[in-house]
């Protein structure tokens, strides 16, 4: 079982970036999306000892989970330099949601 996070470190993982993550997953182990996805959720709570109440959506499970501005979740690994996280849900609730720009009209 592969399970991937950021486990950020100056260091020894200078990487904070899920998407890069999932990237360099796709690169360099060569996994697939659908893998490296999977290592990151199911595969992590599994690791961390959580899978019975988080890593995927289940009835009776937590409900943690980010919505994502991607048309394909194939296409995450090809995402670098921008997040595409639109809101984030903890528990059942949004917890933060990206705002949007609005511009002031010109005069």
């Amino acid at each position: 079982m592969i399970a991937l996070s950021t486990g950020w470190h100056p260091v020894f993982a200078p990487a904070a970036s899920m998407s890069a993550t999932l990237s360099m997953a796709c690169c360099m182990l060569g996994l697939k999306p659908a893998e490296a996805l999977t290592a990151a959720t199911v595969n992590g709570a599994a690791a961390l000892g959580v899978l019975d109440r988080c890593g995927s959506l289940e009835p009776g499970k937590q409900g943690d989970f980010l919505v994502l501005s991607v048309p394909d979740f194939r296409d995450l690994p090809s995402i670098l330099g921008v997040s595409p996280v639109e809101a984030v849900v903890k528990r059942g609730a949004v917890v933060w949601q990206k705002s949007e720009v609005v511009w002031p009209e010109s005069p």
